[in-house]
């Protein structure tokens, strides 16, 4: 539904729902105990507060951890504007690539039950991989595509080095075949794979980094690795040993009232994406799977809550609360930069960020141009939702909106310094 950008009609103060004591995801504690200064943090909350005062966004939750403890969670504007929803703290989101952080801790897990190895071929797990070709030049009818010079390895599918992409990482002469392509919209993780490999590779496997779909094969890996679907190993090795009670790649029905609406702005109006609408690009508003099946690269729902657990996990080392889920070793190579002995060591978004096993890692303060540390990780989703775990500071940043397209309006940066800058010890 259309609504009016008035700043008077987003106009809302910073509500600091109540949750029950149960779902709070971590002792709570003040900013002023964990080196935080409170009134620097209140420059944060003002310039959310005011991107969605602006209307450039219908809402929005925050939240900062350190040393285990939540040293700040805020809810700001609506979840549902059209109907004067506020925002809470405990509200769900589409959280999409955030996802692939995930699905690579879930399948390191089954990495050190001795099931693969990073070397392997995934072709012997998925044999249709090793049919797969590489775009070697030309277009349409003339393209021309080449053998694989070396199988993709399981390693590749973690750091996007496989060749696989996504239609807007692709190269323009393959834009037309990923985009019309319906790998998506198929109702298994099998078929996804019959669809994906009929796509010709960006380049050969090892050679570079590509944004792409290898986290959804990873997912089917673990299928069948395992010999259950993605959602049910990750539920049982993952989401129930962490305490994750509103995690998953649908929302039940009991809780869509907590299912926060996604937006996009179109003639400077912030509009309600329906299901139908033709732009909306398999992007799910009614707590159903992103694609047909359950997407290892963008499928989960989730909370701000439930991803701070998950993410306290990897920044202890693997574990929660004395629940183990990962080795401290896996967590180090999970954690730093596989791009290193690549021409470039940085991943595609990034001139200061390498690429781990399904994380960014912040490689140089030098080349960046953002406030952090050298070992700082995490990634980020479409719909404009922000993960980073810093091991040198103990703090997690968590912020959650639903807008496409991703961080239209550049808040990320801005919180990204505005957390950083409140730090005082």
């Amino acid at each position: 539904m259309r609504m009016s950008n008035l700043p008077a009609l987003f106009a809302l103060a910073i509500t600091v729902a109540a949750v029950h004591a149960a779902d709070i995801p971590q002792p709570e504690s003040t900013p002023g105990a964990n080196g935080y200064s409170a009134e620097r943090l209140e420059r944060l909350h003002e310039v959310i507060q005011a991107s969605v005062d602006r209307g450039e966004y219908a809402g929005a939750v925050s939240l900062i951890a350190r040393d285990g403890k939540t040293v700040d969670w805020r809810s700001y504007g609506y979840r549902d504007l059209d109907k004067r929803e506020a925002m809470k703290k405990d509200d769900i989101f589409r959280i999409y690539s955030m996802t692939k952080v995930m699905v690579s801790a879930a399948a390191l897990i089954l990495h050190e039950e001795g099931k693969f190895l990073l070397s392997d071929p995934v072709s012997k797990y998925i044999p249709d991989m090793a049919e797969m070709k590489v775009y070697q030049g030309g277009e349409g009818d003339s393209m021309e595509l080449v053998e694989l010079s070396n199988p993709i390895t399981i390693k590749h599918l973690f750091t996007h080095t496989s060749g696989i992409t996504y239609d807007f990482t692709a190269p323009a002469e393959l834009k037309p075949l990923y985009e019309i392509y319906p790998v998506y919209a198929q109702q298994s993780s099998e078929d996804f794979i019959t669809e994906l490999v009929k796509l010709p590779l960006a380049h050969q496997p090892g050679e570079k980094m590509t944004y792409g779909m290898s986290t959804d094969v990873l997912g089917r890996l673990i299928e069948v690795i395992s010999g259950k679907s993605l959602g049910v190993f990750m539920k049982e090795r993952l989401f129930d040993p962490l305490g994750l009670v509103d995690t998953g790649f649908t929302v039940p029905p009991e809780k869509l009232d907590r299912l926060a609406l996604l937006y996009t702005t179109r003639d400077n109006t912030l509009m309600h994406l329906a299901p139908d609408d033709e732009n909306q690009d398999h992007l799910p508003v009614d707590g159903s799977k992103v694609a047909g099946f359950e997407s290892g690269g963008s499928g989960l729902y989730s909370t701000a809550g439930d991803y701070l657990r998950f993410g306290q996990m990897l920044l202890n080392r693997g574990e929660l609360n004395d629940v183990r889920i990962l080795s401290r070793k896996s967590i180090e190579i999970m954690t730093t930069n596989q791009l290193e002995g690549l021409d470039d060591p940085t991943h595609m978004y990034s001139e200061s960020d390498g690429f781990g096993l399904g994380v960014s890692v912040r490689a140089s303060l030098a080349r960046g141009e953002l406030l952090g540390s050298v070992g700082q990780y995490g990634w980020n989703g479409a719909a404009t939702t922000y993960f980073s775990a810093d091991p040198k500071e103990r703090t997690i940043a968590i912020l959650l909106v639903q807008h496409m397209p991703f961080d239209e309006h550049g808040l990320f940066p801005l919180f990204n310094n505005l957390h950083y800058q409140a730090i005082t010890d």
